[in-house]
């Protein structure tokens, strides 16, 4: 399936991205989690539906989003995303998994 760009997205999940609370993203080989980090994964949600929450893969370190508090607008660096089935049993729901280069709280940037 093609990617999405960040204002595909944002028609799917709103315009403002909100910061909820983020972890460390761990390489998984042969279905097995490895000690290995790679970047972190950052939970957040959108004006659209606050009660819906969604992860963005972001390039970097629980460094980057220290300062970070729950409800913090965000900005998001090459924000890209792509629809996914998951299956679990007879029920298939479609997930959005997105990724990004990196992530700015959005009053820092004025």
């Amino acid at each position: 399936m093609k990617s999405l760009n960040t204002e595909t997205i944002k028609y799917f999940i709103g315009d403002k991205f909100y910061f909820f609370k983020a972890a460390e993203n761990f390489l998984y080989k042969d279905g097995k989690r490895t000690e290995e980090v790679d970047g972190i994964k950052v939970m957040i949600y959108g004006n659209e539906n606050p009660g819906e929450f969604y992860v963005v893969k972001v390039a970097g370190t629980l460094e980057d989003v220290k300062g970070f508090a729950v409800h913090t607008p965000v900005v998001f660096d090459n924000l890209t995303g792509r629809f996914w089935a998951k299956r679990n049993g007879n029920f298939v729901t479609v997930e959005l998994s997105m990724k990004a280069d990196g992530i700015t709280p959005e009053f820092n940037l004025k």
